[in-house]
């Protein structure tokens, strides 16, 4: 559960393509919730956004910002960079 320190896991820890994935959040305030996900590789993503009419396809790698790095240190944000659980992906439209 090394994601737990940041607020949510996700089960199961490794999926393959297609597979369901079920995060679990911790927020601060209120209680935990759950969200359902499949795990898609970055080259479907890509396929899709280009089946959609999207240009250039472009992986934006996780960030913290610096004022959390600041406050929490980087030995604590370690693990998240190197294993991020998410990826952000921008693209521009054919006109």
């Amino acid at each position: 559960m090394a994601l737990a320190k940041y607020g949510h896991t996700r089960k199961p820890g490794h999926a393959k393509e297609g597979d369901a994935v079920c995060w679990l959040f911790y927020p601060p305030q209120g209680g935990p919730f759950e969200m359902r996900t499949y795990q898609k590789s970055m080259a479907s993503y890509a396929w899709a956004f280009e089946h959609a009419g999207l240009t250039r396809p472009e992986w934006v790698p996780v960030s913290v910002r610096p004022e959390r790095l600041a406050q929490d240190g980087a030995e604590f944000w370690a693990y998240f960079l190197q294993h991020p659980p998410i990826a952000g992906l921008r693209s521009r439209a054919m006109f």
